[in-house]
């Protein structure tokens, strides 16, 4: 982030001046321990802040995770359910068509003896009186024709019982079948209930998953930016703490008079550094272009190809050259009377400390290492302590 580069770029100059030992009045540099100490608390309260957030996240994930278990034994039970109305609908069926097989067989029964029984009558009335005559005739004796004649009212007695009692018969599976397509009915209606319920309890199940989805994702982007908050919060810290040890030394360096190593004539005429001028960020305050928040830009972002040569914008002497998880490989010139030209994400440095350079020597080529967007060169100006608009220096 740009603004841990604007610390960074505190940072190495005081030690410059602490290590070259330059006679530097304190007050400034204390009050810039100030604002990063609060930068530092903000920073905490906001690493809280998403802590918590975490935390409820983690809540609604277990919550959810917990509901998904209970819709899921509650579908297991309505499953459980349907499988044995479905079983008992199958039974149901096989009454029926057992029920069936009876009612055709009796219906058959009823059917041939109506059948013997219209034979048989049809056999008396188409015979009528001869029938009777040839009984009279036929019989030994009175006795003998009573006795025939009581035969035949006993069968035509039979034939009616037997086709009533039939008829009774028939009427019963009648009622028993309708018994159980009605039991049927029942059950179908059952598992239709059941059916919809299992759907309902599926999209209920779907949409917490759904749900539970989203919290998963949320956790891994809140523990990504803790993570991120956490790492930024200890360079601050690391930055408070070095500051504090500069400030030390440079008072230290003020009472014992010691003077700047570099004794060339302060800087003025400076020349712009690379032969790139498309300026993507100015200097001061902008949105961070890594987290999106409001921050101090200490000076010009520069968008060049990576390998294009930087230039020294003045003549002076390197007060340091090396890497920095922020600003990559960067590096900064003394110009004399307290002013300092610094480079950042260089991808390679062509100098290193204590070197002397002349004005428009190449000093590194451009690049994109340390905490940044793409190749580009950042140039800050700082004179007595503070950073100012480069634009007053290189044009």
């Amino acid at each position: 982030m740009f603004f841990v580069k604007k610390n960074i770029v505190r940072i190495v100059c005081v030690v410059t001046t602490a290590v070259l030992a330059f006679s530097i009045s304190v007050p400034s540099f204390a009050t810039s321990i100030k604002e990063e100490e609060s930068k530092k608390q903000e920073m905490e309260n906001k690493l809280s802040d998403t802590q918590q957030i975490l935390s409820q996240l983690e809540t609604l994930k277990s919550d959810a995770d917990a509901y998904i278990v209970a819709m899921d034994q509650q579908l297991n039970t309505i499953m459980a359910s349907i499988a044995d109305t479905q079983n008992k609908e199958t039974a149901k069926q096989a009454e029926i068509d057992a029920t069936q097989q009876r009612l055709d067989a009796k219906k058959a029964e009823i059917a041939e003896q109506y059948a013997t029984m219209k034979k048989r009558i049809q056999f008396m009335f188409e015979n009528g009186n001869t029938f009777y005559m040839e009984l009279f005739f036929e019989s030994e004796n009175i006795s003998d024709m009573l006795n025939k004649a009581e035969y035949i009212s006993e069968i035509e007695t039979y034939d009616r019982n037997m086709l009533s009692k039939m008829e009774k018969t028939q009427e019963e599976i009648e009622d028993e079948q309708s018994k159980l397509l009605s039991d049927k009915s029942e059950l179908e209606q059952l598992k239709f209930k059941q059916q919809q319920e299992q759907q309902s309890v599926e999209v209920l199940i779907a949409n917490k998953n759904a749900e539970l989805e989203n919290y998963k994702s949320q956790i891994t982007t809140t523990e990504q930016a803790i993570a991120q908050q956490q790492k930024e919060l200890q360079e601050e810290q690391a930055l408070v703490d070095e500051m504090k040890r500069i400030e030390a030394e440079r008072a230290a360096a003020a009472a014992a008079g010691r003077s700047s190593s570099y004794s060339g004539t302060p800087a003025a005429g400076f020349i712009w550094p690379i032969s790139s001028h498309t300026i993507t960020s100015e200097f001061g305050t902008r949105t961070d272009p890594i987290n999106g928040t409001s921050a101090y830009h200490s000076g010009l972002d520069i968008a060049a190809p990576t390998g294009t040569e930087i230039k020294a914008v003045a003549d002076g002497q390197v007060a340091w050259s090396y890497y920095s998880s922020s600003a990559g490989n960067w590096i900064g010139i003394d110009h004399g009377g307290d002013v300092y030209s610094v480079y950042m994400h260089c991808s390679v440095s062509y100098v290193k400390e204590g070197d002397v350079v002349k004005q428009g020597d190449v000093i590194g080529l451009v690049g994109s290492t340390g905490r940044s967007t793409g190749p580009h060169l950042h140039l800050s100006i700082r004179v007595g302590g503070q950073y100012v608009d480069p634009h007053g220096y290189v044009g």
